[in-house]
Formats: structure tokens, sequence, C-alpha cells
């Protein structure tokens, strides 16, 4: 991964954290972050845009070195995934998190995966 700056047709330098890959032999470049505009006094603005994205970068790690064989069995998640749908809970979050603009994270995925948890491998905490 590296920083690369980019000029637009209006000649405004922009800033963008962006990573090497290759494909059918030849190397290609994909944009993970823009990151705003370039500038001479703009490094601390850029250094604090790196950090506040820095879970991100972590996540894109983290998803590229998961395999298949890491994952559970599709069967029971798309039973729970149904099981919200038609109880009404998908409705309910989803109502809770539009009262609630200020969330940082995903409500709904979160109970989803604590359910997920429990649903597919049931046992108490202590186990």
């Amino acid at each position: 991964m590296f920083i690369k700056t980019t000029i637009n047709s209006a000649g405004q330098a922009y800033y963008h954290l962006v990573e090497s890959y290759r494909l059918d032999g030849k190397v290609k470049h994909r944009t993970l972050l823009s990151l705003g505009k370039a500038g001479e006094d703009r490094m601390d603005e850029l250094i604090a845009a790196l950090s506040k994205h820095k879970e991100i970068l972590t996540l894109l790690e983290l998803a590229k070195s998961v395999e298949v064989k890491d994952t559970y069995i599709l069967g029971p998640l798309l039973v729970l995934e149904r099981l919200f749908e038609k109880s009404g809970i998908n409705a309910i979050l989803k109502s809770i998190t539009t009262k609630h603009p200020k969330l940082e994270f995903d409500l709904r995925g979160l109970v989803f995966t604590l359910a997920a948890a429990r649903f597919v491998r049931p046992g108490s905490k202590l186990k």
C-alpha cells in the first residue's frame, strides 16, 4: 500500500491510499481510500485521516486472509436470516437505527452476529 497523488482536470491534487495487485501478469492499482485534497500544510490532516480509517484497513487485511474453510456452515445462518425477517426483528432494528443516526456501528449486523453465535454453537459463556 502507498499514498498516491492524483490531479483532476481543474488542476487540484488529491491523496489516495492505493494498493498494488497483479491481474493476468500485469500490475494494477486499486484505490482503498480517498484521503482528501493535497497541500503543503495538509500532512497533519492526512495523518488524522489515516488514523481515522485504520480500523477499516485492518478489516480489509483480515478479509483477504479469510478462506472458505474458515467459515461456518451456511444453512443455519440462512434459517436465522429468515427468522429475523419473518419475526419483524429486522424492521425493529431498522427503526432503532433511524431514530439514532449517531450510531457508529451496524446494529442489525451486531445483533445478528450475537444471535448467530448462540444459534450455531449453543452453550454457556463458561463453555
